[in-house]
């Protein structure tokens, strides 16, 4: 987390750091949230120490943290002590403590949650980084109460200033995201050379690096995606509830190719808007919205996706590597749901409806096609 400088602070006549503490965890009754108000309210260093654990609290491993709207203005100065290294000690266990014990929340499957400061100082200039490491998935609560979930091998990073006159994010890989409303400050995410921007809304982002396209899902309310298009105007998209747009970063014309089933769904038999021939993005609509973001829950729905697409996400999901040995099993449909199958069991599950056989060894998995069950499949 690097080196943090703790400053004087006016000790109150109630315990502060426990205050501070069961604050952060949403224990404190509304008598102590105006006692902490008051207390940092004292003076600019009472200010500063709480800005110092609460950033350490959003360094730590933060899950479901509910921030209330404490105002956090500098005003006069005091005079007691609570930098000692016995408090500041005390403090930071506690945090760690708690910490440690959120960690342990499970989505489906391992979650792991990493956030540190990559400029360590004032909250201004923090950046505080979420990862989901490769084999694990992640969920975390913004400052203004928005949550957001992190599937495997994503990165979402946003400033220690988030919320203070914007609420902006940037992200690596993919996120589904529940928005507080907030009129005055619309939510934006950036992914790749998009601009995504929402007020309320739940929605979802897939944009890995590596992939050949960024995907958007909106659940609800209405979001609006802003970006460039082949001839390097700026163009916008606002899209409607069950609607999802992918946005190819290296097409020319993304009508003359055959890009619908990269959305894993059934697009309704539309002839493309005019106005987003020039684009390359293509817009569908009435999805089904389970298919691009169940990977966040229990039950992973998964229909008609080819096989070498879907490989992609086992390998970040399981942390393993797919290699194939035949281009024919690749352009297989599959189409089913898993609740914490590993992946030997899915190897199995999907033996019985795509003609391939296997291997896994030491995280890689080698698939190619069986030859008396490629014939079984074209017989019957």
């Amino acid at each position: 987390m690097g080196t943090r400088r703790y400053t004087t602070v006016t000790k109150a006549f109630f315990d502060i750091d426990d205050l501070i503490i069961r604050y952060l965890t949403g224990e404190t009754t509304q008598l102590e949230n105006h006692r902490l108000r008051s207390w940092i309210e004292e003076s600019s260093e009472n200010n500063s120490y709480f800005e110092t654990i609460r950033n350490i609290w959003l360094a730590s491993a933060q899950v479901n943290h509910e921030p209330s709207a404490l105002p956090l203005k500098s005003i006069s100065r005091g005079n007691d002590n609570l930098s000692s290294p016995f408090i500041r000690t005390r403090v930071l266990n506690q945090l760690l403590k708690i910490a440690a014990i959120l960690t342990l929340v499970v989505i489906t499957g391992a979650i792991v949650l990493t956030q540190f400061s990559k400029k360590p100082g004032k909250a201004a200039n923090d950046v505080i980084v979420v990862e989901a490491t490769m084999g694990s998935r992640a969920i975390t609560t913004l400052p203004d109460g928005s949550k957001v979930w992190l599937n495997s091998g994503s990165k979402l990073f946003y400033d220690g200033n988030y919320n203070n006159t914007v609420r902006q994010v940037k992200l690596i890989g993919e996120a589904y995201f529940s928005v507080v409303t907030n009129p005055q400050k619309p939510f934006v995410v950036k992914a790749g050379n998009l601009n995504i921007k929402a007020l309320g809304t739940k929605f979802n982002v897939k944009a890995y690096p590596e992939d050949p396209s960024i995907v958007t899902t909106l659940e609800r309310g209405i979001v609006v995606i802003e970006g460039k298009d082949n001839t390097n105007k700026s163009f916008t998209v606002t899209m409607k509830p069950k609607e999802t747009v992918t946005y190819f970063k290296n097409e020319e014309s993304v009508f003359a190719k055959e890009s619908s089933e990269k959305n894993h769904s059934i697009a309704s038999e539309r002839e493309p808007d005019p106005s987003l021939i020039t684009i390359p993005i293509k817009k569908v609509e009435e999805v089904k919205t389970e298919l691009f973001t169940s990977w966040k829950d229990q039950r992973w729905v998964i229909e008609k996706q080819k096989l070498g697409e879907l490989a992609k996400d086992f390998e970040r999901r399981y942390n393993i590597r797919i290699h194939f040995s035949s281009d024919t099993i690749k352009q297989f449909h599959f189409s089913g749901s898993f609740e914490n199958e590993t992946i030997e069991q899915i190897m199995v599950i999907m033996r019985h409806t795509i003609p391939l056989k296997y291997n896994i060894e030491k995280g890689v998995i080698k698939i190619g096609q069986d030859n008396e069950l490629m014939r079984r499949f074209y017989k019957y």
